[in-house]
């Protein structure tokens, strides 16, 4: 798989830009619906089994981000294939480790500082850490990054920019997490900034999945 840069601003006719925004928001769209209507669904048949063990792990896997990842994945290689943009970077990258390491920690660091800054400290406490919990997070994770720091930053990159690209990108990422607070989903949208700057710079979208774990299971363990 290639791993060069993939956000990159490319020289696009009208119509292939047209059709590469059409995707970028059809993607985005697929996981406002229909995933949220297949979530509800699924739950619903199952009669709101308690968030827990296994149906902690399968929305994961299943539910949350599966549709809109697909079709980030079938519009990227039609989209490659095409010459329109490069193909999805699932190489080894160039350097990643140290990406990894700055993106993780880095997240934690401002997710830690704006609860503090905010008077929500109370909220950071040693939570024991759960298997179907981080083993969930290894798919949802990857897709999220995958559409996100994958597809769409790609796509608007193409049209407009990485910087422009990244801050849209996140924009829309954090516009997806209205579970949390607003200064949360600030902190949400500075944290796909830096992931944006992760795949960026590592070349492979192994390397925002790998800071976004070491975020996720060090956070889950920190903050509830």
């Amino acid at each position: 798989m290639n791993d060069a840069p993939i956000t990159r601003k490319a020289v696009l006719t009208r119509s292939a830009g047209a059709r590469l925004l059409a995707a970028a928001a059809g993607v985005y769209l697929i996981g406002l619906w229909p995933t949220w209507w297949l979530r509800d669904t699924v739950l619903r048949t199952a009669g709101f089994p308690a968030y827990s063990g296994l149906w902690k792990f399968l929305p994961h896997l299943l539910l949350y981000s599966t549709l809109p990842a697909l079709a980030a994945g079938v519009a990227w290689i039609a989209f490659a294939r095409a010459g329109v943009i490069d193909t999805p970077p699932l190489g080894k990258g160039h350097r990643p480790l140290g990406k990894v390491l700055i993106g993780g920690v880095g997240a934690i660091v401002l997710v830690l500082g704006v609860l503090i800054a905010t008077g929500q400290g109370s909220a950071i406490r040693w939570i024991d850490p759960d298997p179907w919990s981080i083993a969930g997070n290894v798919f949802s994770n990857f897709y999220e990054e995958f559409i996100f720091r994958g597809f769409l930053l790609a796509a608007l990159a193409a049209m407009i920019g990485f910087l422009p690209a990244a801050v849209v990108t996140s924009a829309l990422w954090a516009a997806t997490h209205t579970q949390y607070p607003l200064s949360l989903q600030v902190t949400i949208f500075a944290t796909g900034v830096l992931l944006s700057w992760v795949v960026q710079s590592a070349r492979t979208m192994w390397a925002p999945w790998g800071a976004h774990m070491i975020m996720d299971v060090v956070l889950d363990s920190l903050v509830g």
